[in-house]
């Protein structure tokens, strides 16, 4: 991303494959242009929450213009709005709080094969010439998926999705990209257990 002044950044093309711009690549560099407004590193990002109005076109950079809500004590407030031809296509309010001690609870880990005993993605269907730009998208992961996905045509008629994935070079120590990675990756497989449970399976997304 490209710095235009303290509260307005400038996304290159993503010159995708794809007919849309890439939801989770709109989300991770959002949270980069508000986390780059916040002076105080201690502050971790806490919360997001983001609404698309419009597809995005992968042939044209994108614009990102923050809004400093409010410094407090504890937290910190942005705002950010993306655009495309002076048209709002995102728009998200992220949350950065100093850490604290407090009450935590936390779901069980599953019982899943470990990775090495799965295929990585590019194994499992890199057979597919209709995945193609699937693969593009995903260069930079392994992906291992723990069950069955809406590619396979036998598909398991379920209403979850679960997988392995860790970035192939090193992140750094940055918290903000570690936190704008799992963001991108969010956006991956959200569908994924929406079309098991309707059993939609054997079809490409776009």
């Amino acid at each position: 991303m490209e710095q235009k002044s303290d509260t307005q950044f400038i996304g290159p093309a993503s010159n995708e494959l794809h007919i849309r711009s890439f939801g989770g690549q709109i989300v991770a560099q959002s949270l980069m242009a508000v986390g780059m407004t916040v002076s105080d590193e201690a502050r971790l990002l806490h919360s997001l929450h983001g609404y698309f109005l419009r597809p995005g076109n992968t042939d044209k950079p994108m614009q990102f213009d923050v809004d400093r809500v409010r410094d407090g004590r504890s937290f910190s407030m942005r705002r950010v709005e993306v655009t495309q031809n002076d048209r709002t296509m995102f728009t998200m309010m992220a949350s950065f709080h100093l850490p604290e001690r407090g009450a935590e609870h936390s779901a069980s880990m599953p019982d899943v094969k470990h990775p090495s005993e799965l295929q990585s993605f590019a194994d499992r269907f890199g057979h597919r010439s209709d995945m193609d730009r699937w693969f593009a998208r995903v260069d930079s992961f392994d992906l291992r998926f723990v069950d069955a996905t809406p590619f396979e045509a036998d598909a398991e008629q379920v209403a979850h999705s679960r997988l392995w994935v860790r970035f192939k070079q090193p992140l750094g120590d940055s918290s903000l990209l570690h936190r704008a990675v799992i963001a991108y990756l969010s956006d991956l497989s959200i569908l994924d257990p929406i079309l098991l449970a309707h059993g939609r399976s054997g079809q490409s997304q776009q």
